[in-house]
C-alpha cells in the first residue's frame, strides 16, 4: 500500500479559523490601502528586513497569513511556520520613474483658510501594483499563495520622494488594528532592537466568552420566510445594479485648523444651551464627531422632497470600551469595531438640522449602546451571532440611505519617521521637507462588490497644525454638488458667537 510523503512540521501551515467578528459579510467587500509619501529615497531592504524582524517575534508571524476557504465554505488563516523567499510574509513590488511629475504624482495640499475638495493622492498605480491582490477571489486562490499583506514601493531617480502603498483586506483587520501593526513594524525600522508589544489573538478569539454567554437562537429577531428571501434576492440585484450604475469616487477633503476649531466651538455652544434648557443631550461632543456631522450635512443637506430615512453609522473600537478582553501591552490586529446607528432622519429634513443636531444624534446612538457593560456586551454578542448565521437579511437596507464613518487617525501617519531608511538625501524636483519625514498620507478603501451605503467617510488624520484630512467615497452625482462654497456654507453656525 502506497503512502503520501509526510510534509515536515516546520513546512506545514498552522491553520486558525477566522473569528466571528471578522466574518461580517461586508468586510469582504473592501480592501484597504494606506498610501504614504516620504521625503527622500528609501532603501527597500530596510522596509523588508524590519518586517522580517517583526514576523520572527512570536505570534507576529500571523501578519503574513494567507486566507483559505474550506470545502464546507468556512474561512481560515493559513500561517506559515517560517517565511522564506519562496513563501514571504508579504508580496513586495516596486517601480521607478524619473521624476514625480513624469509619473503624474498628485499630492493634495492643505488650504489654510477655506476647506477644499481635491483629487486623491495618486495615481493609484504608484501605490498599488497590478499584481497586488484586491478581491477576495485574489486572496483565496491557492494557486498563487498570496499573503494578505502587500507592499508596493515607487522610487524616483531624482531622489525627491518615495511612495509606499500598504494593502490589506478589511477581513484581516479594522483601521485601529492595522494601525497597531504598522506602529510595531515602523518602530523596528527606526530601531531594530526596539521593544514592541506582543500580538494577541493568534489562535484565541478574545470575543469568544461574550459570544458563548448569549443565545439568540430562541428569539424572534428575524424569522426567515419565502417573501423575505425573495425581497433579499431582489435587493441584491438592485445593489449590484447600483454598484455598476453609480461608480463611487474617492476624494480628499481638507478642513483647515481654524474652521475645525470654530465648528467644534459652535457645536459645544449649542450643546451647552440645550443642556441648560433641560434637554437630554450628551455632556460632550468631540471635534472629530463634529467634523463627521458637518460632512453628513454637506453631503445630504440639499433641498429635496425625498423622505427616505438617513441612517448614519459611526464605528468605535472595542479595544477602548472592552479593555478586559485584550491583555495589556499587546496588539490585537483583527476587527474589533462596533458600529452604532443613529435614529433615522428623513433626507428632506437634513437641510434644517444644525451640525450639532447631527453630532448629538450620533453621540447619543453610541452612548445608548455603551451606557453600561452588559448592554454593550449584548450588542457585541448579537453582532457576532449575526456574523455567523447571517440572520439579518440584506434587504433591511433597502428602506433607508446609509452613511458610514470610520477612522484611520490611529495610524498617526503624519508622525511616522523613516529617516533610518533614507539612502539618498540629494533632492530633485521636490526638494523641501526633512528626509525621512512624511509628506502626505491617504487611505483608500477599494470597494470590490456591492455595499449598501450611499456614502462613506474615512478620517485619515489630523496634521500638526490641527487641520483634518478626510477621505470620502461617494457617488459621482453627490460629489459633483460639493463645491468649495458648499463646504464652507454648511460649516457656518446660525447661532451667535458667544463664550462658553
Amino acid at each position: 500500500m502506497s503512502h503520501q510523503p509526510t510534509v515536515p512540521r516546520e513546512q506545514q501551515d498552522e491553520v486558525v479559523p477566522l473569528f466571528a467578528m471578522d466574518l461580517f459579510k461586508f468586510a469582504q467587500a473592501f480592501t484597504v490601502t494606506l498610501k504614504i509619501v516620504v521625503n527622500g529615497t528609501m532603501d527597500i531592504n530596510v522596509l523588508t528586513s524590519s518586517l522580517d524582524l517583526l514576523v520572527s517575534r512570536g505570534h507576529w508571524r500571523k501578519v503574513g497569513a494567507r486566507i483559505r476557504r474550506t470545502e464546507k465554505g468556512s474561512l481560515e488563516w493559513h500561517i506559515p511556520r517560517r517565511y522564506n523567499k519562496e513563501r514571504p510574509a508579504c508580496l513586495l513590488t516596486s517601480d521607478i520613474y524619473d521624476t514625480p511629475s513624469s509619473a503624474g504624482l498628485h499630492i493634495p495640499t492643505a488650504t489654510p483658510i477655506v476647506p477644499s475638495i481635491q483629487r486623491d493622492l495618486g495615481p493609484d498605480h504608484l501605490f498599488i501594483h497590478s499584481k497586488t491582490p484586491m478581491t477576495m477571489a485574489d486572496y483565496l486562490d491557492p494557486a498563487h499563495d498570496r499573503p494578505c499583506l502587500s507592499i508596493h514601493v515607487t522610487a524616483f531617480r531624482d531622489n525627491s520622494v518615495t511612495c509606499i502603498g500598504i494593502t490589506l483586506p478589511h477581513i484581516f483587520g479594522d483601521g485601529a488594528g492595522i494601525a497597531q501593526v504598522l506602529h510595531a513594524w515602523f518602530a523596528l525600522i527606526r530601531d531594530p532592537e526596539a521593544a514592541i508589544p506582543a500580538l494577541s489573538g493568534f489562535d484565541k478569539d478574545p470575543f469568544a466568552p461574550i459570544e458563548a454567554a448569549y443565545d439568540f437562537s430562541g428569539e424572534s429577531l428575524y424569522t426567515p420566510t419565502t417573501e423575505a428571501a425573495n425581497e433579499d434576492a431582489v435587493y441584491s440585484l438592485r445593489l449590484q445594479e447600483e454598484f455598476e450604475k453609480y461608480p463611487r469616487e474617492t476624494r480628499t477633503v481638507y478642513v483647515p485648523p481654524r474652521m475645525a476649531k470654530q465648528m467644534h466651538y459652535d457645536a459645544l455652544l449649542e450643546l451647552k444651551r440645550r443642556k441648560a434648557a433641560g434637554e437630554d443631550v450628551p455632556d460632550y461632543l468631540s471635534e472629530q464627531g463634529v467634523i463627521t456631522a458637518w460632512w453628513i450635512k454637506t453631503v445630504f443637506g440639499s433641498d429635496t422632497d425625498d423622505s427616505t430615512p438617513l441612517i448614519t453609522f459611526v464605528g468605535s473600537s472595542l479595544r477602548k470600551t472592552l479593555t478586559g478582553l485584550f491583555p495589556r501591552n499587546t496588539v490585537y490586529p483583527h476587527n474589533a469595531t462596533l458600529s452604532f446607528a443613529s435614529e433615522p432622519i428623513p433626507l428632506r429634513s437634513v437641510k434644517d438640522l444644525s451640525v450639532a443636531d447631527i453630532a448629538i444624534a450620533s453621540r447619543k446612538a453610541m452612548l445608548r449602546e455603551t451606557s453600561d457593560l452588559s448592554t454593550l456586551e449584548r450588542a457585541v454578542a448579537l453582532k457576532l451571532w449575526n456574523n455567523r448565521v447571517s440572520s439579518v437579511p440584506l434587504s433591511v437596507a433597502a428602506h433607508a440611505t446609509w452613511h458610514f464613518t470610520t477612522t484611520m487617525k490611529d495610524a498617526q501617519g503624519f508622525d511616522m519617521d523613516f529617516s533610518r531608511a533614507i539612502i539618498a538625501k540629494a533632492r530633485g524636483e521636490i526638494g523641501d521637507g526633512h528626509p525621512g519625514s512624511v509628506r502626505a498620507v491617504s487611505g483608500t478603501f477599494t470597494l470590490n462588490s456591492p455595499f449598501p451605503a450611499r456614502s462613506m467617510l474615512a478620517m485619515v488624520g489630523k496634521d500638526k497644525e490641527g487641520g483634518y484630512w478626510l477621505q470620502p467615497t461617494l457617488r459621482r452625482e453627490d460629489r459633483m454638488r460639493l463645491t468649495v462654497e458648499r463646504l464652507a456654507e454648511t460649516a457656518v453656525s446660525k447661532t451667535s458667537r458667544a463664550k462658553l
